[in-house]
């Protein structure tokens, strides 16, 4: 299956079917059938993620990502698309995140290019990127994060996300795995562009007084 294609199915209430992502609770029972979300859909939930990264000293610190679920019961509201029985913003939150679900397997330097493999809900998906620009990395270093200090050694960050999927696009990023017609999602391009980043970055070494 090609992300972006959707199985027919059969609604609760046994009307007619529709073609959705189906989500299943094991305890209480429930069923529910979700459409794709929109990118501004994606891009508002994605604004509303955040870290917490706590100074542990010595160079040490521990990162934690803070679950929104409000977030997540109010897009579940928005992109469901059958007459189920009622989600509670935790079960919502992991219908959620089985069909954001997205995850960098692999990223590779292939000559002037990256390859850059994605797991998603529908299987793998292959990301090819042109090697971005200085001037594109220089302005993605200093404006991806915003930092907040929360005091006692704590610090909230959070990702801009359009900064990445800028990143991406700068670096004309194809793919293979979408269903025709499907334009590659914001969150998709999110972590295709962080890893990608990283990888350009490895590939900066200081410079050897010696030589």
């Amino acid at each position: 299956m090609l992300y972006g294609e959707l199985p027919e199915l059969k609604t609760a209430s046994g009307g007619d079917a529709v073609k959705g992502f189906p989500v299943e609770i094991l305890n209480p029972p429930k069923r529910a059938v979700l459409r794709l979300p929109t990118d501004e859909e994606l891009m508002d939930r994605l604004s509303k993620n955040r870290t917490i990264v706590t100074d542990l000293g010595r160079g040490r610190s521990d990162s934690k990502a803070i679950p929104n679920t409000k977030a997540d019961l109010e897009l579940f509201g928005k992109i469901r698309i059958d007459d189920g029985p009622e989600f509670d913003e935790f079960e919502a939150a992991r219908a959620i995140g089985k069909i954001t679900y997205c995850r960098v397997v692999s990223c590779e330097r292939v000559g002037s290019q990256f390859e850059i493999k994605l797991e998603t809900y529908s299987g793998e998906i292959v990301h090819t990127l042109k090697s971005p620009l200085e001037s594109a990395m220089w302005k993605y270093r200093e404006s991806i994060l915003v930092r907040r200090d929360l005091g006692r050694n704590k610090e909230e960050l959070r990702y801009r996300y359009p900064v990445a999927v800028e990143l991406y696009d700068a670096c004309e990023g194809t793919a293979v795995g979408y269903a025709p017609g499907s334009a590659i999602p914001p969150h998709h391009k999110f972590n295709v562009a962080l890893d990608l980043a990283r990888a350009v970055d490895e590939l900066d070494h200081p410079a050897d007084p010696n030589l």
